[in-house]
């Protein structure tokens, strides 16, 4: 494995390019929070109440230079039927891109 192919893992005959996965993903998730809660009055300080992390950390969010971790997507997901949706759709699209 050479060092420009460090985040490509292979199952089989299939390959994963796991850093453009990750970049769309986290992509995709930070723009159904500005969809869901950009123009929301506070709307930081709302995600932050949400998921147990600073407003800082949502706004990092809401202008797409990071995406939540786990923990905290796990609690986007269980407070935000629309964010669990949003994610539950990147699960079936990377599902039927698998088994292809």
């Amino acid at each position: 494995m050479s060092w420009g192919n460090h985040h490509r893992k292979s199952w089989g005959t299939k390959v994963i390019d796991t850093l453009d996965h990750r970049s769309v993903v986290g992509g995709v998730i930070c723009e159904a929070l500005r969809a869901r809660y950009g123009e929301l009055k506070h709307a930081p300080k709302r995600l932050a109440a949400l998921t147990g992390t600073t407003p800082r950390t949502a706004e990092n969010w809401l202008a797409g230079q990071c995406a939540p971790q786990v923990a905290q997507l796990v609690e986007l997901m269980a407070a935000d039927p629309g964010i669990e949706e949003v994610v539950m759709e990147l699960v079936r699209s990377r599902r039927e891109i698998r088994s292809a």
